[in-house]
């Protein structure tokens, strides 16, 4: 396809003038008449009417130009995608994510995009996920990854990214198990009853964070509202307090990680299956996302879908 030659056509609907379409695409009238003759020779009917002036655009004309416009901003957007993974431009990403993953989530990504990706530079904006969602519909951040849904803030594209099971962290108590506290371990996740934390506190997510808003569905669903006892953003903080026979708690962390915990936790469920979410990628409605960002959503599902932790599926689950 000879794309100059449909320059040169959306020059002269755009001038509507031979002379001045000429002048616009730097050659002669001569060349640009000869140019859209033959143009119009190889489709068998007249684009412009000449007999006007100025000129202006057949019918078959005006359905010729959307398609050319169209085609024309396919290639602008393919030769900007293909000039980026040559690394002929250097982009800059501005990447949001939830500060109680950043140390653990960039720590995989990162090193694998940049790898790929060296020429685009990078800055992290960390915060809650309410806060992420406002950094987005204020373009203080390109892109968020690691925030879960629903969504708060209207206004929001996004993609899901992989689901993650929410579980609670158990005090060893006689509320919970009786006269005889099992060992801590990870492999076994207990179905428990809301009378069981009738009257143990809640190790609390701050109100911005998407944990909190994950914890206010589950305890809904079972007409709970327990007492908060304290909130931190740092999930391994609750659940270190929680083990320690403080409260309960609600986490997001994989169970791999929980274990490396100072005290492994007793793990529980107030579902069976275990309560799951769906994390997303998430970007400003109408905002057209770069070829930096699409590699890292795609990037960052790969690293979702390798996090065998998060998978609950196949934990044994003892019912209380």
């Amino acid at each position: 396809m000879d794309f100059t030659r449909l320059e040169y056509l959306i020059a002269l609907d755009e001038c509507r003038s031979f002379s001045r379409a000429a002048e616009k695409c730097y050659i002669s009238q001569l060349a640009l008449t000869k140019s859209i003759n033959k143009l119009e020779d190889g489709l068998g009917v007249k684009l412009f009417d000449r007999s006007k002036s100025p000129i202006s655009l057949t019918y078959a004309g005006e359905r010729y130009l959307d398609g050319v416009r169209n085609i024309m901003a396919m290639k602008n957007q393919l030769d900007q995608e293909m000039a980026e993974i040559a690394g002929c431009k250097r982009e800059r990403l501005r990447i949001g994510i939830p500060e109680s993953r950043s140390k653990k989530w960039l720590g995989q990504i990162l090193p694998l995009y940049t790898a790929a990706y060296p020429d685009v530079d990078i800055q992290i904006f960390e915060s809650t996920s309410l806060k992420l969602e406002e950094a987005l519909i204020q373009e203080n951040v390109d892109l968020t990854i690691a925030t879960p849904l629903p969504l708060l803030t209207p206004g929001i594209d996004y993609e899901p990214l992989g689901s993650e099971g929410l579980l609670l962290v158990l005090p060893p108590s006689p509320d919970i198990f009786g006269e005889e506290i099992p060992a801590a371990g990870i492999d076994v996740i207990y179905h428990i009853q809301p009378e069981h934390l009738k009257y143990l506190p809640f190790v609390s997510p701050i109100k911005t964070q998407g944990l909190y808003r994950a914890a206010v569905q589950i305890f809904d669903r079972h007409g709970m509202k327990p007492r908060t006892l304290l909130e931190t953003v740092n999930p391994s903080t609750a659940a270190v307090l929680a083990s320690e026979g403080l409260g309960f708690s609600i986490t997001s962390m994989d169970r791999n990680h929980l274990k490396n915990l100072l005290h492994s936790p007793l793990l529980g469920t107030l579902d069976d299956p275990p309560y799951h979410r769906t994390l997303i990628a998430a970007w400003k409605k109408g905002r057209e996302l770069s070829f930096p960002a699409k590699q890292l959503i795609e990037t960052t599902k790969k690293y979702v879908n390798t996090r065998s932790g998060l998978d609950l599926s196949s934990v044994k689950i003892q019912r209380l």
